[in-house]
């Protein structure tokens, strides 16, 4: 069974090499560069892709928005038209800009051939 003593000189051998880098160059070490690299690359490609969600998400949200606000105007706009296109609303026209000319007080009649 290992003393204390040799607990603690092993903690701090292991200690050193960690915070001295020498770990990094080892031979068990050196043989997961390939694989700690590949996982730098994925985590880029996720850090990236979620980016581009993001962005798409902003870019749909902002969309939305201005979807909604034409609809708005275009029921708006669609009353506004309809308001203007009553009779009524006509002959007022008609009668502002045309004062001398009188709409007929009687029906009109179909004239037929015999």
């Amino acid at each position: 069974m290992p003393s204390i003593e040799q607990i603690k000189n092993t903690t701090k051998h292991v200690l050193q090499e960690v915070v001295g880098g020498n770990f990094l160059s080892s031979k068990t070490i050196r043989s997961f560069y390939g694989l700690v690299l590949f996982l730098f690359v994925i985590a880029i490609i996720f850090i990236g892709s979620r980016y581009h969600y993001q962005r798409e998400q902003r870019h749909k949200r902002e969309l939305i928005l201005n979807i909604r606000d034409l609809r708005d105007q275009y029921v708006a706009k669609s009353a506004s038209l309809m308001k203007m296109k009553r009779e009524s609303v006509v002959a007022d026209s008609v009668q502002e800009y045309l004062p001398d000319l009188h709409s007929p007080k009687t029906a009109s009649f179909i004239i037929t051939q015999e």
